[in-house]
Formats: C-alpha cells, sequence, structure tokens
C-alpha cells in the first residue's frame, strides 16, 4: 500500500463511521502469533495450534471486532475491546501493525472468474470497564506509530474505580518478558502444518512469536539449514 494519510486521523468520527450503514458479518483466524499475551483465557491457548475464529463486523470497507470476557482471563473479564480496520483490494501497508490487538490478515473472495486478496487492515482499538464510562483508544500508523488517548469522566465520589479499571487496562500493552517463545523442532514442524508448506520465514516467525533472525538462527544451528524451503520440505507434515 502507497503511504496514505491515517485513516484515525483524517477522520475524526472514524470509530462511529464503523458502527453505522449496512451490516455484514463473516468468521475470520485471529493470528496465533497475536495470542502470546497473558490476558488471553488459556483454554484459547491450549487448543494444540488450532486457530482461534472470532466474527468481525464490516460495514463498507470499516471492520469492526468485538472482544469480550469469553476472551479473557479473570483479571481483564469486565472489559470490552473493540478492534477497528478497513478493507482494502490488492493492497497492503508495507509494515505491520503491533500487538497485541492490531494485525493484518489476507482473506481470498471469489470475483467473477478470479479470487481477489482482501486485505484486513487492523490498527485501532477502544477499551471500555462494565464499572466505568471512562475509555482508552488506542490506533497505530505507519507515520506516527502508536498513540494512546484516555477520555470520559472521573466518577466524583469515587474516582479510584476508575483509575484502577485503566490501570488494568494498560496491562494490555505491557510487553510480557518472561517465559519468551522458544523454537523447538515440534513447534516449527506444528506452524508449517498450521500455516501451510507455503508460508515463509517471516510468517512462521509471526506464529511462533520469535523474530526471523532468531528463527533463521536456530534453524542453522539445530538443523544445519540455511535455505527456508529445505526446512519445509525436512520439517512439514
Amino acid at each position: 500500500m502507497t503511504q496514505v494519510e491515517c485513516p484515525f486521523c483524517s477522520n475524526p468520527n472514524f470509530l462511529a463511521d464503523a458502527s453505522r450503514g449496512r451490516l455484514s458479518k463473516m468468521s475470520i483466524f485471529w493470528p496465533r502469533y497475536r495470542l502470546q499475551e497473558k490476558f488471553w483465557k488459556r483454554r484459547l491457548l491450549d487448543r494444540q495450534g488450532a486457530p482461534l475464529s472470532v466474527w468481525m463486523e464490516q460495514r463498507g470497507d470499516n471492520l469492526r471486532i468485538v472482544l469480550e470476557n469469553d476472551k479473557f482471563e479473570e483479571r481483564w473479564r469486565d472489559f470490552t475491546v473493540e478492534v477497528f480496520g478497513i478493507n482494502t483490494i490488492g493492497d497492503r501497508l508495507r509494515e505491520d501493525p503491533p500487538g497485541p490487538f492490531f494485525f493484518i490478515t489476507t482473506p481470498s473472495v471469489f470475483n467473477g472468474d478470479e479470487y481477489e486478496h482482501h486485505y484486513l487492515h487492523f490498527f485501532a482499538c477502544r477499551i471500555t470497564h462494565k464499572h466505568t464510562t471512562a475509555q482508552l483508544t488506542v490506533h497505530w500508523w505507519p507515520s506516527h506509530g502508536r498513540l494512546f488517548t484516555m477520555g470520559g469522566p472521573l466518577v466524583s465520589q469515587e474516582p479510584n474505580n476508575d483509575i484502577e479499571a485503566f490501570k488494568t487496562a494498560f496491562d494490555f500493552f505491557q510487553r510480557e518478558t518472561r517465559g519468551t517463545p522458544q523454537i523447538t523442532k515440534a513447534r516449527l514442524s506444528q506452524a508449517i502444518h498450521t500455516l501451510g508448506p507455503t508460508a515463509n520465514q517471516t510468517e512462521i516467525a509471526r506464529e511462533l512469536g520469535v523474530t526471523d533472525r532468531a528463527l533463521r538462527a536456530w534453524a542453522n544451528k539445530n538443523l544445519g539449514l540455511r535455505n527456508w524451503r529445505d526446512v519445509v520440505e525436512q520439517l512439514q507434515v
């Protein structure tokens, strides 16, 4: 995608527009590499590589996914996270957005005699809590990175509830430094099986939650292989 102005910054009504107009729904897969953080419910992480399916709302080119308490561990169960994005056809951002809620995915849609590649870019979210009217909004774009804003009144009689709720909300974005994902032959083989033998090294690294460099170094050290296609041929199941 050629560099364009941030859709969120250029439209003050971006979030409201995502809830207006004719609605269609479809199921999409949430990327496994975006399920590394501690706030996801454990049962979602213990499905042995099975993808997580979520419902996506589409109104025109505007996209919205709602994540609620059935997706989060106990500490975050009272939060609702709405993830917003746009649909483009045959045009993808060159840079991937950061986690935990932003990503790009590519469903292929049949249109007449050929398939169109629809790129779904998710780059904004609104976080609310059932016991406060305050909101935390986060969005990202290559031109400015991630921007955070908070809005809404503090309850004058007891503001501590609002403050404590959004201390926890910011924990969604805290980088987990313990338990860094490890590369093993079994995990690498499963990732190739999940994404398919045509997946490239970058896609597999994301699936494992590691860097390209770490994956390349591991394959060289443990398999004696520098060529990615050789790695796939050896490990595909």
